[in-house]
């Protein structure tokens, strides 16, 4: 059965939602086969929403295809094959990859999660001037290192004589063994933080819809949802269910802009809850153009978490049916997300200043059309998460799996996909335990950014590239790569300094 969705919503433009029994908004989503999900919001007669998700199992879980992949080239295709063993032992070679519509819609969704909501959070700790340079700096400089770590791969493809190449793979051919174990720990922190910084999100705009419990109860709530989108092996079956999370984000970008634009210049409360006409209540502090090197760091650590699809370049790329399409996938995709996101960041932070939160989105004022934004990217940061785990599962299972082999677990049995799913879960809950001990959304995005991120997006590409190619670089363009390097290792180690120290004082306050 093929993934499938369906959504309608009642808005309005005013501070309030009109509601009936017969226009409640609901959305559902069925990952088919293995898990279905729907949310439904209905609105009292005080314009308070009222939040209902449900989650379904399939029966069908235990059948969930899985994929083999062979590093020989395949003899009559330029990519691998790849073989979908069912549950009762059927083997069917399937040649076609993702296509490029698909691939692209994956390359956007993996970008734009929750990273670009702490845009206006960075601003704040770089100013409007100083937050604008730098956020195109890095742009640049992490667009360009996409395209290098894409054209250190392609090299070693054709030297090697493989086909399906991981990162930790152009690691360890480029540093050897040290490579492989600096890039996949750096893959871990990075996607697995991801997927801790959506628990984060989840659990805190929840909160916000029902503060009858604790962020840290709700993010142990959804949990269970995300164990079960840990349990999904194939980037092809997320595609559809992207689409949703595109539209949901696209939905939730447009109210926000309409919102900041139309607010330029006007005073807010520096609580969302909190009127300005309200005895006690603050104005939101103005934004200045520069904020001090100081707390520079924090923004770069944001600004580099941002672009959250590093990790998943490679994985895209091959998976990718035209791979040779893959650098103009590169090119549109990342046009169109730093285009949004520097306007995105200017936006929230000129009018929520100093105010802005760990996501601009708690900013926002208490009302219907508000807290419908907040559903819509609860459901499209919720659809993430797997996307995101991808490529940290990759890394623990071909570490493991070998041990279940020597085990007299077979490859492709019923046990080996149990053993799998257990690991998964196991995974998965382990990261739930980070998100609920550390619910500090902002510093935790500048930590993963400084510490996990520059490290794969700026650092180790150009590393890479220059140990690679050495012998067919120009001066030139081996005195780009160490400058590049220079660059990311600088800001990754002040990020992460200033990162740990503003968690360690939170805690103590």
């Amino acid at each position: 059965m093929p993934p499938s969705f369906s959504s309608s919503w009642l808005l309005t433009s005013s501070r309030s939602v009109t509601s009936s029994s017969s226009s409640t908004p609901t959305i559902s989503c069925s990952l088919s086969p293995i898990l279905s999900f729907s949310v439904s919001v209905s609105v009292s007669a005080s314009h308070r929403l009222s939040l209902t998700v449900s989650l379904t199992l399939h029966h069908a879980l235990i059948a969930l295809p899985t994929t083999c992949r062979s590093d020989k080239m395949h003899p009559d295709s330029s990519r691998k094959p790849l073989l979908i063993q069912d549950a009762d032992g059927n083997v069917t070679v399937v040649e076609k990859g993702t296509s490029f519509s698909e691939t692209l819609i994956n390359f956007l969704k993996g970008n734009i999660g929750a990273g670009f909501l702490s845009l206006p959070f960075a601003f704040a700790n770089a100013g409007y001037i100083g937050g604008t340079v730098g956020l195109i700096v890095v742009a640049t400089i992490a667009v360009h290192c996409m395209h290098l770590i894409v054209s250190t791969k392609q090299h070693l493809v054709d030297r090697e004589g493989l086909d399906h190449i991981s990162y930790g793979k152009v690691a360890h051919l480029a540093l050897g063994k040290a490579g492989t174990y600096l890039v996949n720990a750096s893959l871990l922190i990075t996607q697995l933080g991801f997927c801790c910084v959506y628990i984060i999100f989840i659990g805190s705009h929840i909160n916000e819809l029902a503060p009858k419990y604790k962020t840290i109860d709700y993010s142990l709530m959804i949990l269970p949802g995300a164990v079960l989108l840990s349990w999904i092996k194939s980037f092809k079956m997320i595609a559809p269910t992207s689409v949703l999370a595109n539209i949901c984000l696209l939905y939730s970008c447009i109210v926000i802009f309409v919102y900041t634009i139309g607010h330029m210049g006007k005073p807010v409360p520096a609580s969302p809850s909190c009127p300005l006409d309200e005895a006690g209540c603050l104005e939101a502090p103005s934004p200045v153009g520069w904020a001090g090197i100081a707390s520079f760091p924090i923004f770069f650590g944001n600004a580099v978490y941002a672009f959250e699809a590093i990790g998943l370049v490679l994985p895209m790329e091959n998976a990718m049916e035209q791979r040779s399409r893959f650098a103009t996938i590169i090119n549109i995709g990342m046009a169109f997300v730093v285009t949004l996101y520097v306007a995105f960041a200017i936006c929230g932070y000129v009018v929520f200043g100093d105010a802005v939160q760990g996501s601009v989105t708690l900013n926002l004022p208490d009302n219907g059309l508000f807290d419908s934004v907040k559903v819509c990217l609860c459901i499209a940061l919720f659809q993430s998460i797997a996307v995101q785990f991808f490529p940290a599962i990759e890394i623990i299972e071909d570490a493991t799996i070998p041990w279940f082999e020597r085990k007299g677990v077979e490859s492709g049995s019923v046990s080996m996909l149990i053993c799998r799913n257990v690991l998964r879960s196991l995974a998965m809950i382990a990261i739930g335990g980070l998100a609920i001990g550390i619910p500090k959304l902002g510093l935790v995005i500048s930590l993963i950014g400084s510490l996990g991120s520059g490290l794969l997006a700026l650092i180790f590409p150009p590393l890479f590239h220059f140990l690679v190619l050495k012998h067919d670089l120009s001066k030139a363009q081996k005195i780009k790569d160490i400058a590049i390097i220079v660059f990311g290792v600088i800001g990754s180690v002040a990020g992460t300094y200033v990162s740990v120290k503003e968690l360690v004082d939170a805690f103590k306050k």
